[in-house]
């Protein structure tokens, strides 16, 4: 955040409607002082006199697109963050995650006028986690049984994990491929990923994952068998559990109501994880807004469970790996590469 302690931020985006409409969100919902251009090149002009903490980036603009003014402002103002406002279509889910291999941190899809309140929440609650300095995240207090804060649960004896769960979210994509191609090809087990997604990214995520690190990622449906060197990907707007079936594991696919605001969730996959495996399991929180995980979490520690974070300072926000931490149940607080290593030694 910028030395007079407003948040600034910048909206860009050709049309005129929903430039206006998140402007006049963030300045009555986060307080913020808002700028708004209508392309790319605008957006650099402004920036020149207007120091953004975050910038909300559409793609499709004409004279200069948002994907192609993301590598130029993160090169003159790397700082700022960046949210790309993305569209639905086929073409502009793909032009999205390519925006986070350029530089954004995160990104919104765009909902009709049935989902705007949800849309208005998202936006003004991932700006103003980006545009607040790090600092030390505290498990909020919850309404039902708190999180057992403690020593991790390091009494149990503990072979060889055979599965790899990981959580993440804001800047989670990024974090994902780093972490995923630390693991050179090594890694035997399954892996199971919960990232925050709307429906229909999740197999454009599962897609370029396949492309970046060469394993075999797809997104998961119901009744697939968990395999070793499979990586699953929950679906946008479903959480992923697991269920027995003899001598195998499939995958469940779940529309049950959001967790911590979020759908797919991580808690329920980590409680699903830490029924059907145990002490198998090495779970792994990235980068990501909020807590979810925190209380799964604490479900796997109970059962002897591996439990690792991304640390603070290579988080793009330490929200989620901060409440596992600060719950006492992270055995390990590294970086994305030192992670890589940390599985590779644990799990088969």
């Amino acid at each position: 955040m910028n030395g007079a302690g407003q948040l600034k931020v910048l909206v860009v985006d050709d049309a005129v409607l929903p430039r206006g409409m998140i402007a006049k969100w963030l300045e009555d919902d986060a307080s913020a002082s808002v700028a708004t251009a209508a392309n790319g090149q605008q957006a650099l002009e402004k920036l020149k006199n207007f120091s953004a903490d975050v910038i909300t980036m559409d793609l499709e603009m004409p004279v200069m697109s948002g994907y192609e003014a993301i590598p130029l402002i993160r090169e003159s103002w790397p700082a700022a963050q960046i949210i790309v406002v993305s569209g639905t279509s086929e073409r502009e889910r793909s032009t999205t995650f390519a925006a986070l291999r350029s530089g954004a941190a995160d990104f919104i899809a765009k909902q009709g006028r049935e989902g705007r309140s949800d849309f208005r929440r998202e936006i003004v609650e991932k700006v103003k986690a980006l545009g607040r300095p790090a600092a030390p995240v505290r498990t909020p207090p919850m309404a039902s049984a708190p999180i057992q804060a403690g020593a991790p649960k390091t009494n149990l004896r503990r072979g060889k994990h055979s599965l790899l769960a990981i959580g993440s979210s804001t800047g989670g994509p990024e974090a994902i491929a780093n972490f995923l191609n630390g693991l050179k090809g090594s890694l035997q087990s399954p892996v199971l990923i919960t990232q925050h997604l709307p429906p229909k990214f999740s197999s454009v995520f599962a897609t370029n994952l396949r492309r970046q690190t060469g394993l075999d990622c797809v997104e998961a449906e119901e009744g697939m068998m968990v395999q070793q060197r499979r990586v699953y990907i929950a679906p946008g707007d479903r959480h992923m559990l697991v269920r027995r079936d003899g001598a195998s594991v499939r995958i469940v696919i779940d529309s049950g109501p959001p967790e911590n605001h979020c759908r797919p969730s991580v808690d329920p996959m980590f409680r699903s994880l830490a029924e059907i495996y145990g002490s198998k399991v090495m779970a792994v929180v990235l980068t990501g807004m909020g807590s979810d995980g925190a209380r799964g979490a604490a479900s796997l520690a109970d059962v002897g469970a591996r439990i690792a974070v991304q640390d603070q300072e290579s988080s793009v926000v330490w929200g989620m790996p901060g409440a596992v931490a600060n719950a006492g149940l992270a055995e390990s607080i590294l970086p994305v590469p030192q992670l890589s290593r940390l599985v590779l030694e644990h799990c088969s």
